[in-house]
């Protein structure tokens, strides 16, 4: 996704806001509220996530969502939070859940992940078998009964 396509605007309640991709404080602001939550293996859908999130959904909108002129780091979270539950539409709500998996492909980040570790692990289960591989195969060399 270029660059110019990789944010989405809303206007809610008369302010203009805007979605963008993902910085680290704002992972590090979702996985606090959503560390808990238990979602189904399979069969996610935008209601269902809605429905799970809850209370939070105006939260995590709030974290996801910054108004237009105002810096991420300079955002207060609680009062847009605030500002939204009585503002956001239930169809902006959708619209913004469906938007954040357009912006932020978290299964293709995770699925990189998840190879990248693969990888490392086949290269330390190497490294570590190439190495042990001049040890000794027993211990009675070493114990205290062969010294006695």
């Amino acid at each position: 996704m270029s660059e110019q396509n990789a944010e989405r605007k809303y206007q809610i309640g008369g302010r203009a806001f805007t979605q963008r991709p993902l910085v680290w404080g704002q992972v590090k602001q979702l996985n606090a509220l959503i560390k808990d939550m238990q979602l189904p293996s399979s069969g996610v859908t935008v209601p269902l996530l809605i429905d799970v999130l809850g209370e939070k959904l105006p939260v995590v909108i709030a974290v996801v969502l910054t108004e237009d002129g105002q810096l991420l780091k300079d955002k207060d979270v609680s009062s847009l939070a605030a500002f939204l539950e009585f503002e956001i539409t239930f169809e902006q709500s959708v619209q913004v859940v469906e938007d954040f998996f357009t912006i932020n492909p978290i299964t293709s980040v995770l699925e990189k992940f998840g190879t990248a570790l693969d990888h490392l692990n086949k290269r330390t289960k190497t490294a570590i078998s190439t190495s042990t591989g001049s040890l000794p195969s027993s211990a009675v060399e070493t114990s205290p009964s062969a010294t006695q």
